[in-house]
């Protein structure tokens, strides 16, 4: 099960979102502020963000720029949601890092294709990320293997000749 991030300032209508994802499967939590959405994110890691432009606090352009500069969250699909429809607003929402932009009223299914274009991504990433780690702990471990005595743990000859 995905968990979904809803970062949206109308109750009403978060809860909506949060009622039409729970249907779908997905797991959710939400928040109305930029503040809070950046912090709920660093905490939770979410598979995916549903991000509204329109916040009390800061703009959505902000919250997408913050989460794609911190470690934990710049792998973590960002879809902008918003009643915004302008071409300026989408390239400035693409250009913050967000991986897609909908506008509202949105299509349920449309939006739901959309996210799991973005997980699917996220998918792969991911298992790119852990191939790397694996073949990076398999190679630190091969050079250690090449450099130590198996039986006393003490550095051999190519020890020496690597100095």
């Amino acid at each position: 099960m995905s968990h979904i991030l809803i970062i949206e300032d109308n109750p009403l209508e978060s809860d909506r979102m949060t009622e039409e994802m729970t249907k779908l499967g997905y797991e959710t939590r939400s928040v109305t502020t930029g503040k809070d959405a950046i912090s709920k994110a660093i905490e939770s890691l979410p598979d995916i963000i549903l991000l509204d432009l329109i916040l009390p606090d800061m703009t959505g352009y902000d919250v997408c720029r913050t989460l794609r500069t911190h470690q934990k969250t710049s792998h973590i699909p960002i879809i902008l949601l918003t009643v915004k429809g302008a071409i300026e607003d989408k390239v400035t929402g693409l250009g913050c890092g967000a991986n897609d932009y909908v506008t509202k009223p949105y299509h349920l299914n449309e939006l739901k294709a959309r996210m799991e274009a973005c997980l699917r991504a996220k998918g792969d990433m991911d298992k790119l990320i852990r191939d790397k780690e694996k073949t990076v702990e398999n190679l630190t471990r091969a050079v250690e293997l090449s450099i130590t005595d198996p039986m006393t743990g003490i550095f051999n000859r190519r020890y020496s000749n690597d100095i």
